[in-house]
């Protein structure tokens, strides 16, 4: 990793060729062996030039003839399972969202239909060009708006194929101008 030979690196400190520190980082694994004196491993996190390694570095003591210890550091490169096991833990975040859209979708779409229901029929109620039949119409537009978004989120929970479909622009300029045009005369 370094790109150097091992004579290079023998009796000197990790810290001071992967983090380019003055002292053990924080959690040190070789610093817990010669506390406790037994063997330990963990996970290391190692920033070498622009790149971060993830590193499972296990230590072992190791008494030498003067009853002083050296240190037997294995390391193993576990970056890429790091990696596979992110992009896991961030499926797994997709699937959930995916169940908890359809649960609210479904929810949401029964009080829905009997909104757009009831619109339906006091629309039938009211006189034609009426400010009843505007608002009623409104209801029932964004209802069924609604009613669209709800289904795209089933069909997102499900994982179906995309649906595309024509639509007038016009349409949807006019349906927006009831929308806002209270506040527009507010507005002048």
């Amino acid at each position: 990793e370094l790109g150097l030979e091992y004579t290079d690196i023998l009796g000197k400190t990790c810290y001071s060729f992967f983090n380019s520190e003055n002292a053990p980082c924080t959690g040190c694994p070789v610093a817990d062996v010669i506390v406790h004196g037994e063997p330990t491993g963990g996970e290391v996190v190692v920033d070498i030039e622009k790149s971060r390694l993830f590193l499972s570095v296990n230590v072992y003591p190791v008494q030498t003839k003067e009853k002083k210890y050296d240190y037997l550091i294995y390391s193993t490169d576990i970056t890429e399972q790091k990696k596979i096991q992110e992009h896991l833990i961030q499926s797994d975040r997709l699937i959930s969202l995916g169940q908890l859209s359809a649960g609210v979708a479904h929810e949401i779409n029964n009080p829905l239909t009997a909104i757009l229901g009831y619109s339906q029929i006091l629309l039938q109620d009211v006189e034609s060009d009426s400010e009843q039949e505007e608002g009623l119409e409104i209801i029932k537009s964004q209802a069924e708006n609604c009613k669209v978004i709800l289904d795209d989120l089933l069909v997102f929970s499900r994982a179906r194929p995309n649906k595309k479909d024509y639509f007038s622009i016009n349409d949807v300029v006019r349906g927006v101008i009831p929308l806002v045009k209270k506040d527009m005369k507010d507005k002048r």
